[in-house]
């Protein structure tokens, strides 16, 4: 199953509820695919309900705080930026350092 990655802040302005949406719109249309998002914040809490909402628990994980975010992205297929608002941030440079399609 390919796996789409996410990396940052658990935040409103980091996206990652858009995120999750739109896999989980991928998995309903029947697309196998699966999504893990490192980071942590008190944000945490409302995106694990989130995703619970969507039934895809098994394919969309929190995994909390990574202290080397290497590791994520070497398991990556492919890296999405969710973010709201940042044109170019680090997390996206350091993705396309490990070789990820971003």
């Amino acid at each position: 199953m390919p796996l789409v990655v996410g990396v940052g802040r658990l935040s409103k302005e980091k996206g990652f509820d858009l995120l999750v949406k739109a896999v989980a719109n991928l998995i309903d249309a029947g697309v196998d695919v699966g999504l893990a998002i490192a980071g942590d914040s008190a944000e945490r809490e409302s995106l694990q309900k989130l995703i619970d909402s969507t039934g895809h628990q098994n394919q969309i994980r929190l995994l909390g705080f990574v202290a080397d975010p290497r590791v994520i992205y070497r398991a990556a297929d492919v890296y999405a930026l969710s973010s709201r608002r940042e044109g170019l941030p680090n997390v996206v440079l350091e993705a396309m350092a490990m070789g990820n399609r971003c």
